[in-house]
């Protein structure tokens, strides 16, 4: 049974090339501009009720172990608290907590969950966990960890210097962002810790001066070892082969053309309070999912966001319209939900997909 229909579902038949105007090079990224396939609007279903009280100061949420929907606290204060709530799928009763506080073993500072799981040498799939205040990435026994009440982890390799962002790749390798003699690199590392593949990303641009404008979120193609790389500041995906040797990017509004002023701003309200594009993004087989704002924090808060949906050749699917103003999401892939949580409402919504893509 589905929970929402699909209100509006006007093919906006733009032909299957939808670039316009020439490229532009954001630094070395070959850029287009494009324009969605189809839009559609839907709405969220309203009838999940068991776990709400419980995201009151949640900032973020995942779906682990195919079984699983996780909620992570905005601040635990005290040591020996936990970072995670979890709650099975799909009737929502709660399993318990996770990730404890501290600096002791099999403890965290920092931590979160990422959705892919890890590939380790053990015999229960492990959740992938990177604390970027310990620089540390771990593998994580969800189910005995709730279930014995205390965490069963496993150290990952080590991560180069300066890590910024951490996620588990093909294999038992991870992808990692670092910064570098002032530059913003991408490597794949292996599982003695020693860098296989690496890309200087925006090579021109120093990190030092354009940091705070190069945040990003990124999600990988686990059939064909792609990379997409969703900017928070830039309104593009970037999208990177599996050898590291190609990038192109994809954007999704005009301003990406004005990429020199954006990431040189230095002005008070640029820097305090830029134009947010995508948020937070997941992957199934064959899409990329990216959370779209296209405003300011301090704006209108009842604007419309959007899901953007692509595919692995950087086509432009579909222009999802929400009517909710979520901050972070998550895919469960056998059900085609995808979740959304509302971190100033204090609200979690479900949007059925299946009627979209193809599971």
């Amino acid at each position: 049974m589905k929970f929402h229909k699909v209100l509006f579902f006007y093919g906006i038949a733009l032909s299957l090339l939808v670039s316009c105007t020439s490229a532009i090079y954001v630094d070395d990224i070959r850029t287009d501009f494009k324009r969605p396939l189809k839009s559609v609007t839907i709405l969220s279903d309203t009838t999940i009720f068991s776990i709400q009280q419980e995201c009151l100061y949640c900032v973020d949420i995942a779906v682990a172990s195919d079984s699983l929907i996780l909620l992570r606290e905005n601040d635990v204060t005290e040591d020996n608290g936990k970072f995670y709530k979890a709650y099975s799928l799909p009737d929502f009763s709660y399993k318990g907590d996770l990730l404890m506080k501290g600096r002791g073993t099999g403890e965290f500072i920092f931590p979160y969950v990422v959705e892919d799981p890890v590939s380790v040498d053990t015999e229960a799939p492990m959740a992938y966990v990177f604390d970027i205040t310990l620089s540390q990435s771990f593998g994580v026994d969800v189910a005995a960890s709730l279930r014995d009440g205390k965490t069963k982890v496993k150290r990952l390799p080590s991560l180069p210097y300066d890590v910024i962002y951490a996620y588990p790749y093909l294999d038992s390798l991870q992808f990692v962002m670092n910064m570098e003699q002032d530059r913003l690199w991408c490597q794949i590392i292996d599982n003695n810790g020693e860098r296989k593949n690496s890309m200087c990303m925006f090579g021109s641009i120093p990190v030092s001066r354009s940091l705070p404008f190069l945040g990003s979120t990124t999600v990988f193609d686990r059939n064909e070892g792609r990379i997409a790389i969703l900017m928070a500041c830039l309104p593009q995906v970037n999208i990177i082969n599996a050898e590291m040797t190609d990038v192109f990017g994809i954007a999704v509004n005009k301003s990406y053309r004005n990429w020199k002023r954006i990431l040189n701003a230095m002005d008070d309200k640029t820097m305090s309070d830029p134009v947010r594009y995508y948020k937070d993004a997941v992957s199934s087989d064959g899409y990329i999912i990216g959370l779209y704002k296209g405003f300011r924090d301090s704006e209108d808060k009842h604007s419309e966001m959007n899901l953007h949906i692509f595919d692995w050749s950087g086509n432009f699917l579909y222009d999802v319209g929400i009517c909710e103003h979520i901050g972070a999401i998550t895919y469960d892939k056998r059900t085609g939900y995808l979740y959304g949580l509302d971190k100033s409402a204090a609200e979690i919504y479900r949007y059925d997909l299946s009627e979209i893509l193809e599971l």
